[in-house]
Formats: C-alpha cells, structure tokens, sequence
C-alpha cells in the first residue's frame, strides 16, 4: 500500500513538472512575439497559460470549474 501512494505522489509531482514546463514554453513564445511586435498575439497566449493554470489551481482545492454545465470565468474562479 505505501508503494502504491508513492507512486501516486511521483506521478503527480511529474505531471505537475510536465504542466510548468509546458507553460514556460508558451510564455516563451508569447515573449518572443511580444518583441517582435505582435501584441496581440502575445497577449492571447500568455491569457490562456495563465487562465489554464488558474483552472488547475482551481481544480486542486476544490473549487468549481463550471455552474450549470458552462464553464466558469476566471474571474469567478479567481474570486472563489
């Protein structure tokens, strides 16, 4: 039983490395853009990794991710 829930805190602890690396690689390509000039562009990625992060905070204590069956603004979430 101990081997199996630390195989479950390594599993989640690599995902959760996973998820970080994957979010610096898309900021990386929102501050590339940034700097070659296409804002909006730039601001789009960067609102979605942060929005997506936001989720997965979200979802790891426990809070609603939708009400009625439609997902539930960031600002909500934020609020909750």
């Amino acid at each position: 039983m101990k081997r199996l829930a630390l195989t479950i805190v390594l599993i989640a602890a690599f995902r959760r490395f996973v998820h970080a690396d994957v979010f610096g690689d898309f900021l990386e390509i929102a501050a590339e853009l940034l700097d070659k000039k296409y804002k909006d562009a730039a601001a789009v990625i960067a609102g979605s990794v942060l929005e997506e992060h936001l989720r997965q905070l979200a979802a790891k204590h426990g809070v609603g991710l939708s009400t009625n069956g439609r997902p539930r603004k960031a600002s909500a979430l934020n609020d909750d």
